[in-house]
């Protein structure tokens, strides 16, 4: 039976147009009240509402008379429920393939002239930003929280220096054939023959993802006209070199495809998660070793960086655009929500004036990780369609058959991209039937 991806959109259409066919049986908008109380729907959880909650009760002191509340644990399922029963938190957090979506479907509002209207400007955000969240050609997000340039491979020096391996520069890209030599020497075995080392896991997020092929090797995922492009040259070179670096010396069978916090336990020597530099982190989980960090390998030798970002948007359905669009710019550039975000949670913002500044304050790693959005010769921004989570899927189950043997690149490539173009096709026909 073929297995769709589509079902999860289908329930998006069908809810949001019950959704509005409700708010037109509500008549007019209510005469605005003295106090306001705003809903921030997020799917953070208790951790960073604790970060939040000091945060926002600085933003209702100065703005009297509106006071937040946070509503967490909103997942996209939850979120359509609220939309069609006409209680939609007024602003929310999302990611691009929720956002994009929801903007075509009119569930959130664009933000252009609710920023113009508070005195924002996209000239606020650092390289790349202005782009995430825009969609056909109006913004409709603008990154919160998870926002930050996804790449850096990350190593423990310590355990390169015990192998006899020297320093990457962090001024200069490695090239594949390189980081899999050094995969080779740092991988670990014990006397039964069960790996407890691996230099590095192709087999981990991010490095495991479709885009992570895009940006590695300028493997394109979608042509001009935004269809799919799984199989083309670019991405079978992707898997074959990932192949004969790293999964043929040693077997697929010895890596794991998940263990949290592995780089932190000494389980992997590398890794391509350029949080892992921020706050305190590798300081608290690996004292006394020492940590380095330079360019991801390119197939091309370029200094590349990926954008990323759960991002806040406006509901439809607010009573209080403006309001929500101050605590909008209050939570996305105010430099003490992103200075306390950085300390706490040990994540990016998007304000251009308090990354400009905190690379003068900024642990050397971290003024350097900083410095790649500046610096980096290509910017990849995340994937903001309804295909990105079918593209995961797809493209893993594709690297999972290729990697364990049961067919060559090319075919699991042809087998994804055909299942990937009737994917988008059925799509297209679900957005052409509910206009």
């Amino acid at each position: 039976m073929k297995t769709t991806f589509v079902g999860y959109w289908q329930r998006l259409i069908v809810l949001t147009a019950v959704a509005f066919l409700m708010m037109a049986c509500l008549g007019p908008g209510m005469t605005a009240a003295e106090k306001v109380e705003l809903t921030l729907g997020g799917w953070f959880g208790s951790a960073d509402n604790m970060v939040l909650q000091p945060l926002l009760r600085i933003f209702e002191a100065e703005n009297p008379g509106v006071t937040v509340k946070v509503l967490t644990g909103y997942q996209l399922d939850k979120m359509l429920v609220a939309f069609a029963g006409g209680s939609a938190p007024d602003l929310f957090t999302a990611h691009g393939g929720w956002y994009s979506d929801l903007a075509r479907q009119n569930v959130i509002v664009p933000l252009d002239d609710l920023m113009a209207t508070i005195g924002m400007s996209e000239k606020e955000f650092a390289p790349g930003y202005d782009q995430l969240g825009v969609i056909d050609g109006k913004r409709y997000a603008i990154p919160f929280l998870e926002a930050a340039p996804h790449y850096a491979l990350v190593f423990n020096n310590t355990l390169f220096a015990e192998a006899g391996l020297p320093a990457f520069s962090p001024n200069a890209v490695p090239d594949w054939s390189t980081v899999g030599n050094y995969h080779r020497k740092l991988t670990v075995k014990s006397q039964d023959g069960k790996v407890t080392r691996l230099g590095y896991n192709p087999l981990e997020n991010p490095q495991n993802a479709y885009y992570s092929f895009e940006s590695f090797f300028d493997a394109p995922v979608y042509d001009q006209v935004g269809r799919p492009t799984l199989n083309t040259p670019e991405m079978i070179n992707a898997f074959e070199t990932i192949f004969s670096n790293f999964i043929e010396p040693i077997g697929a069978e010895v890596y794991w495809p998940s263990r949290s916090f592995a780089f932190e336990k000494r389980q992997v020597a590398m890794h391509t998660l350029g949080g892992l530099l921020l706050g305190n982190r590798l300081a608290t989980s690996l004292p006394g070793d020492e940590i380095g960090a330079t360019w991801i390998p390119h197939i091309k030798g370029q200094k590349v960086q990926r954008l990323r970002g759960w991002a806040l948007t406006i509901s439809a359905q607010t009573k209080h655009p403006v309001e929500a669009m101050r605590l909008v710019a209050f939570l996305t550039v105010d430099p003490r929500v992103l200075s306390t975000v950085w300390e706490e949670r040990g994540r990016f913002g998007v304000g251009l004036a308090f990354l400009q500044s905190k690379v003068r304050t900024a642990t050397p790693l971290e003024s350097w990780f900083i410095q790649t959005l500046f610096n980096a010769d290509r910017l990849f921004i995340e994937d903001m369609t309804p295909m990105k989570n079918i593209l995961t899927d797809l493209v893993g189950v594709a690297r999972d058959a290729y990697f364990s043997g049961k067919m060559p690149a090319r075919a699991a490539l042809d087998n994804a991209q055909q299942q990937a173009m009737a994917e988008w096709a059925e799509l297209q026909n679900m957005y052409t039937g509910a206009k």
